[in-house]
């Protein structure tokens, strides 16, 4: 019984599999973002802004 227990916890602390989860899990937070700038005025407001910087940045004023 106390083996099945080592091996399960060995198991547990390999980190084979690990970078599918995580990338799993940056794929949904994007997708989250995504899914907030789309449906939102926000994404309107972070987009005219980032357009402003540009033009800024150019000179070509606004």
């Amino acid at each position: 019984m106390l083996d099945r227990v080592a091996m399960a916890a060995q198991r547990l602390r390999r980190e084979s599999g690990q970078t599918a989860a995580e990338y799993l899990g940056i794929v949904v937070v994007v997708a989250v973002i995504i899914g907030v700038l789309a449906t939102t005025d926000i994404g309107t407001e972070i987009r005219d802004g980032v357009l402003q910087m540009i033009q800024d940045i150019l000179g070509s004023g606004g």
